[in-house]
């Protein structure tokens, strides 16, 4: 569903989208009908805007704050987080999502300074839990958020009790931290590394991406989850090298499926998990067999490949594009939007999901200018 006073929509996308309990809300701004920013230059008072959107959308298909169970803040400036954090501690008081929290090089209208999407579950009880020595330091949030069988881990670094920074300049050593505080919050809910069916990777070299994977391989062995890694600017605190976000369903059989035909993996994941009637998809990008980027320069022909991989990968596991409930759309020019744009209206048509878009330094390869990743619930057909 769309807000009433939203505006044209930036790209093919709807504010929210509920399917059954499960609610996406598309990444709010501070943006009104016009397409115009508003309070320019004001970090908290955009930030208070955009979680006042967010309610609205919310309100919309009828879920409050309490029911949101992880929201994503991206800032142009992550030194802004604290007042970003206000307008989160505003919005949901006592009810902490899991979170978390990044700098990006662009959102997507120039002045933007922040931007928040979310994932609710209707009704029910939640166990929203915090990993000993945990600190309001990082955020108005959870580390780990229980619904049902639904898990959400906040994002995870190299962070000691007092948030102090481990194993300063090794990419390898703060992965391996950062999984063993995976394991910790999985523990606490009574999961495990073969629950987990998505991780967002985010390191500020992706040169180090080799290296991160190491970490990868050790945890999660055989249970290859479907994976996001992309550059970004800076993490949440100087001189973390890598950071991961969870999604992990427990107690449900998992098809893990690598799609024929394509590059072998450049970290340790496959393209798309299956987990009762939910998938998830890996970022997909036009990559040949090489690992080489395709059609250099030519942003729609890379959306073009991107979105073939997606629907390659929900036929996969008996989905399909209407299915669709969630996008994140990872450009390296945010200029490129428009283009990309028409290629989501291809393939969506009238089955428009909930979106987020930003623009971040390098993807995986060097020529890669699109990456694409979705969330899906077989047999939704998700409404337009």
């Amino acid at each position: 569903m769309m807000l009433p006073d939203g505006g044209e929509p930036f790209c093919h996308h709807c504010d929210a989208v509920r399917v059954g309990d499960l609610v996406f809300v598309t990444g709010m701004a501070a943006v009104d009908a016009d397409g115009q920013v508003l309070a320019p230059g004001q970090a908290g008072a955009q930030a208070k805007s955009a979680y006042a959107a967010l309610r609205s959308a919310l309100e919309l298909v009828g879920a409050t704050p309490a029911d949101v169970v992880k929201v994503t803040n991206r800032l142009t400036n992550v030194d802004d987080r604290p007042l970003v954090d206000a307008g989160c501690r505003e919005l949901f008081g006592e009810h902490r999502p899991a979170s978390f929290t990044c700098e990006v090089s662009h959102l997507a209208v120039d002045g933007l300074l922040c931007d928040v999407d979310a994932v609710a579950v209707v009704g029910g009880a939640k166990e929203r839990l915090m990993l000993p020595g945990g600190d309001e330091a990082l955020g108005h949030r959870s580390d780990v958020v229980r619904a049902g069988n639904l898990v959400w881990i906040s994002g995870m670094a190299a962070l000691g009790p007092r948030q102090e920074l481990l194993a300063p300049g090794d990419a390898t050593e703060q992965a391996r931290i950062a999984y063993r505080r995976v394991q910790a919050c999985l523990d606490l809910v009574g999961g495990t590394a073969a629950d987990v069916v998505m991780v967002k990777n985010y390191v500020t070299d992706i040169g180090h991406r080799p290296l991160v994977n190491v970490a990868r391989q050790e945890f999660f062995g055989e249970h290859r989850p479907a994976s996001f890694i992309g550059e970004v600017p800076r993490l949440g605190v100087d001189g973390v090298l890598y950071e991961v976000e969870c999604i992990a369903v427990l107690h449900e059989e998992k098809q893990r499926v690598m799609l024929p035909g394509v590059a072998e993996p450049f970290s340790h994941y496959c393209d798309v998990v299956r987990a009762g009637e939910l998938v998830f998809v890996s970022g997909q990008a036009a990559v040949g067999l090489d690992q080489r980027a395709l059609h250099p320069g030519d942003p729609a022909a890379q959306a073009r490949a991107a979105f073939d991989g997606v629907g390659r990968a929900l036929e996969a596991v008996g989905a399909t594009t209407a299915d669709v409930v969630k996008v994140t759309d990872y450009l390296t020019d945010m200029q490129d939007r428009r283009l990309v744009n028409g290629v989501r209206e291809q393939f969506f048509g009238a089955h428009v999901p909930a979106s987020s878009t930003c623009e971040i330094p390098a993807l995986v390869e060097p020529g890669l200018v699109y990456e694409v990743d979705a969330i899906a619930v077989v047999g939704s057909g998700a409404p337009a």
